[in-house]
């Protein structure tokens, strides 16, 4: 079985997606991405406002109601991936671009009610449509790739009752990686990989000193997700270089865990 290493697209750096495309390696490849701050844009530009919940952990995230909803699926299973398949095909590369509802390659569980904090008090509310995953069509998957096409992975999922839904794309890529055996998963973003509290890239992380590591929240929340599986290796590097694969900056992460 061939090694597939998966990559993951952060929104952040879709304006470089060129860039990225060129220098992608020759070895099989996943790629998944998301699209959040583009889904708000036009979602705002639509007319559609864009609310935001905070959980009782303090972790503040988007509320998925049904409008938005039809936004992150035009804007993720349409823009964005086909943007990216058609600057694959562009430079030699045999593309496919799906989302989880696609062959119901992602089944995801819709979160029925959500508990969040308003004017310091905690409050249940309708879950709207975010979803967490349940499963993945792997062999799928893999079968694209043995006929030499990449699969391009938007961020929506199909629920049991067949609605769409909102799914962290940080997650899947790490999920897919896991269950694909990959030996490793980069995500491309839009800052020189892991910086300390002093601003300065942190060059290897191993996570069996995770707890101990002092990074801001957003990107301790992303080393959470990758040490939730066993990945040997992780990376994390900024996407909007000019060669952000083959001349990387960034941070590598080590599951140096028995």
């Amino acid at each position: 079985m061939i090694d597939m290493y998966v990559i993951k697209i952060g929104g952040s750096v879709y304006e470089n997606i060129e860039n990225i495309v060129k220098d992608l390696p020759n070895d099989e490849i996943c790629i998944v991405h998301g699209g959040a701050k583009i889904v708000t844009s036009i979602a705002e530009k639509m007319g559609i406002k864009q609310k935001f919940v905070v959980s009782p952990s303090g972790i503040r995230s988007r509320y998925t109601d049904w409008d938005t909803m039809m936004v992150f699926q035009m804007v993720i299973a349409g823009r964005i991936n086909k943007d990216i398949v058609r600057m694959l095909i562009k430079y030699g590369r045999k593309a496919i671009g799906l989302c989880g509802i696609d062959n119901s390659i992602i089944i995801g569980e819709r979160k029925k009610k959500l508990i969040v904090v308003e004017n310091g008090r905690k409050r249940l509310i309708e879950g709207g449509y975010t979803g967490k995953i349940k499963k993945i069509n792997i062999d799928f998957i893999r079968k694209l790739s043995s006929m030499g096409i990449i699969p391009v992975i938007g961020s929506v999922a199909l629920s049991e009752e067949y609605e769409p839904l909102n799914i962290n794309a940080d997650t899947l890529a790490v999920i897919l990686a896991s269950l694909l055996k990959s030996p490793g998963v980069i995500f491309l973003t839009d800052v020189d990989g892991v910086l300390d509290k002093n601003g300065k890239t942190i060059p290897e992380i191993r996570l069996s000193r995770l707890n101990s590591l002092e990074v801001g929240y957003g990107m301790k929340r992303k080393l959470f997700e990758i040490s939730r599986f066993h990945i040997p290796k992780s990376y994390i590097y900024n996407g909007l270089r000019t060669k952000p694969l083959s001349d990387p900056v960034g941070t590598v992460i080590i599951d140096d865990r028995n």
